[in-house]
């Protein structure tokens, strides 16, 4: 039987990712997680929920992959080629992402499921709610509304917001239980590295898009 994890590595289809594996001479999708960032993400988690070092990592995953990948895994008689009901109305129409996808397979009650943490990370810009609430919407279509149990038997949903400070600006009212357990997002805090900007601007060092000068100064970091 193929697995969920197996089968989101065969959509992994971002150049990037696969510019970055050719470079580290990987050939698998599977990485280990520092030690730092695993513990920050166990505790961002809030659960007892061991973060294994080994995960299914992906950047920029589509959301209609994760969506298709849980239902062909439910689906075992899928076969490639063969044309089949599409789950939700959604997929190929707007294409919508997660940051970064972590993957693993846990056991609850006895029965082995896979935690997909869905990680949405902003470093040098801040939050826009409205980008927020479009994704919102379609993470609750596929994963369903208060307990995110739709695919219940299959996959289990985390989602964590990332950036270097929390926001006190995000509308999250009516985010679903699942996304804010105990009534906020969960996060992960981490600190980036000091970085400068190139603008363009007029002489007197005014921002103007079609200025004949430059100036170069530190981006603020933790905008929200």
């Amino acid at each position: 039987m193929t697995t969920l994890i197996e089968i989101l590595q065969t959509f992994n289809r971002k150049e990037r990712f696969a510019v970055i594996q050719n470079v580290l001479g990987k050939d698998s999708d599977m990485v280990s997680l520092c030690e730092p960032f695993r513990k920050n993400l166990y505790k961002a988690l809030d659960e007892d929920l061991p973060v294994p070092s080994s995960v299914f990592l992906a950047a920029d995953y589509h959301l209609d992959w994760i969506e298709v990948a849980i239902v062909r895994t439910e689906n075992t008689e899928f076969s490639l080629g063969t044309p089949f009901k599409s789950p939700s109305s959604s997929i190929n129409t707007t294409q919508q992402d997660i940051d970064l996808l972590v993957a693993f397979t846990s056991t609850v009650n006895g029965e082995c499921l896979t935690d997909l943490v869905l990680i949405e990370a902003k470093a040098y810009t801040g939050w826009n709610n409205d980008q927020l609430r479009s994704k919102v919407d379609r993470l609750q279509e596929i994963f369903g509304d208060e307990n995110g149990r739709k695919y219940s038997s299959i996959a289990r949903p985390w989602l964590v917001l990332m950036s270097p400070k929390k926001s006190d600006k995000i509308e999250h009212d009516y985010w679903p239980t699942w996304m804010k357990p105990y009534g906020d997002p969960r996060w992960l805090i981490y600190n980036l590295p000091y970085r400068e900007k190139i603008t363009r601007c007029k002489e007197d060092g005014k921002w103007w898009k079609d200025g004949e000068y430059l100036v170069i100064d530190p981006v603020r970091i933790g905008k929200n």
